[in-house]
């Protein structure tokens, strides 16, 4: 069954995908870039709703845009903000790492490497 959401995210992977291809990123940059392409498409509907009138307390004429995430839960995005519809949890984009952060999880990542592979040398010497 094709629906607009569907065929949403089918672009954002094509686009992401071919740009991997192409050599211009790796592939977890194309899935980060989904996930914070995502949160900015929740937080600019819910910021466009507010000026909607239809979207409005008093007319009650839209109940707000259902979407399911890449992560497969489902959010209501309306005038508020977005509501999870799997718990009533109001939803906030996940916190992301900077670049600090990032490199000092690679450097920790290199350490565990070299000293596994110094560990691997002393025992055939």
């Amino acid at each position: 069954e094709m629906t607009v959401n569907g065929e949403l995210n089918k672009l954002g992977s094509n686009v992401a995908l071919g740009r991997d291809f192409a050599g211009v990123h790796y592939r977890a940059d194309g899935d980060g870039g989904m996930l914070a392409g995502e949160d900015y498409a929740i937080s600019y509907l819910a910021a466009k709703l507010k000026s909607y009138r239809e979207a409005d307390q008093k007319y009650h004429l839209f109940d707000g845009w259902v979407l399911q995430k890449f992560d497969g839960s489902v959010v209501r995005i309306t005038h508020k903000g977005a509501q999870s519809l799997d718990s009533h949890d109001t939803y906030s984009p996940p916190r992301r790492h900077t670049p600090k952060e990032k490199w000092l999880w690679w450097l920790s990542k290199l350490r565990e490497i070299l000293s596994k592979a110094t560990k691997d040398v002393k025992k055939d010497v």
